[in-house]
Parts: structure tokens; sequence; C-alpha cells
């Protein structure tokens, strides 16, 4: 036993000897190294992992709204944005809580400011398809009335939470007409005030373009007059929207 921690000894000073001569830069990369890696590797991670989060794929494109607070309540509207597609119509609102208590948002309000149809403008002696889609917004006399959506929210102290609402009609939808909204949303909560997240435009379904810029004969032209006075009265003023209506509120008006 003797012999064996004698040359475990001899090999520990022989250890420290070596160690001696290494110079300080080489020592110090060694430890720095590896802990630049797993901080930066990391980062990476979190980028990443932030910037392909959300969504439910699809080609809808999106617009946010700057941010609107609520000082009695802590609680404020971080973002919020509007999708449209040929398929599905979203609302998207990110909620942020800066008190030291959880926030419990209730009940939100969608005020419809305005409403209105339009539709796709062919020669009267065309017959449209009368297949319709059970689709949840009024489709008929819609506008000054409140539609509520009964919400069940809990949003940490310190933290972020983004809410989606999906967008439908109450009626059955056919390929010729399309409803236009502009909705003023309020978020009913436990912290204070009603808090008013914003104004957005949102159509169902998306309607073509055709319908606002086709002047081929009288009866098609009186209609796109009216389409795109039903479509400037919904886009009238501030109101988050998705980046296709507002090209497409572009395009109405140059046509006018």
């Amino acid at each position: 036993m003797g012999a064996l921690w004698a040359k475990l000894a001899r090999a520990a000073s022989n250890l420290r000897a070596k160690w001696s001569e290494v110079a300080f830069e080489k020592k110090l990369a060694m430890f720095v190294a590896p802990v630049f890696v797993a901080v930066t590797s990391a980062l990476l991670i979190a980028l990443i992992e932030d910037g392909g989060g959300g969504g439910d794929g699809g080609s809808a494109q999106e617009t946010t709204a700057t941010t609107r607070t609520t000082p009695t309540a802590g609680l404020r509207v971080a973002g919020l944005a509007v999708g449209d597609a040929s398929d599905a119509t979203r609302i998207d609102v990110t909620l942020s809580n800066g008190t030291g208590a959880v926030a419990f948002v209730g009940r939100a309000e969608f005020r419809i400011a305005e409403f209105r149809t339009v539709h796709t403008c062919l020669p009267q002696a065309y017959l449209p398809p009368s297949h319709t889609y059970d689709l949840v917004l009024p489709s008929q006399d819609a506008k000054g009335r409140v539609v509520d959506v009964d919400m069940s929210q809990a949003i940490k102290p310190a933290d972020v939470d983004r809410v989606r609402f999906r967008v439908g009609v109450d009626a059955g939808l056919i390929s010729t007409t399309s409803y236009l909204y502009r909705l003023e949303l309020v978020l009913h909560h436990d912290g204070g005030a009603p808090l008013r997240a914003g104004t957005l435009a949102v159509t169902k379904p998306f309607p073509t373009e055709s319908w606002f810029d086709d002047d081929r004969d009288r009866e098609v032209a009186a209609c796109t007059r009216r389409n795109r006075a039903a479509l400037a009265a919904v886009l009238s003023g501030a109101a988050v929207m998705s980046p296709p209506l507002r090209a497409l509120g572009r395009t109405a008006q140059a046509a006018s």
C-alpha cells in the first residue's frame, strides 16, 4: 500500500510540474472557451424558438398595432393583429401584465362600428352558385351590435400572453359575397376599467379584387362603385388590418 501511495504522489507531483509550465493564456482558454460555447448555444436556441413560434400554418398575412396601456390596471395590449386568408380570418391579441398579481381576462367585447357587404359584379344573366358553407359575426343588420366572447384567460405577473379569435359569420357563405366589418375591441378583466384594445377591419370571406375595378359594362360598373363605397366606409380611419386588405383598399381607391 505504501508503494502505491508513493507512486500516486510522484504522479501528482509530475502533473503539478507540467501544469506550471502551461502558459496563463492557454489555462484561461481551457476554462473560458467551453463556457462561451454553452452560453452562445443557449442564446441561439432561444432566438430560434422565439422566431419560429406562433401561427397555425397557411399563407395568411398579418399586421400588428402599436402598444396601448391601461395605467390603472397594469394590464396592457402589447400587440393586435389581423390575418386574412381565403379560408380563415383571425384576430390575435397579445397581453402583457406588468403587475405583481395574476390578471384575469373574463370577456372580450367586439363592437361592430361598421358593416357592409360586397358582391361579385357579373352580367345580370349570370346565375351564381347556391352552395353555402356553415361557418359567427352577424350577417344582417350588424352595424351597432355588440358580440361578446366569453374568455377564461389568466396572465401571470410580469408575463405576456397571446390570445387568438377565429372569425366566422352566422350565415352560409357563398363565393359571390363578402362581409366587411369594422370592429372596436374591448377586453373586460378583473383589474379595473375595461381595456380598449383598438379598432380592426376584417372580411369574411376575403373579397376578389375584380369586384372593385371591373368596369366592363354599365351594370358591372355600377356594382363596382357600390363595392368601392362599402369598402371605403369600413376602412375609413385608423384600424388594424391585414396587408392584403390594406392593398385592396388602395386598389379600390385608385379605381374610384
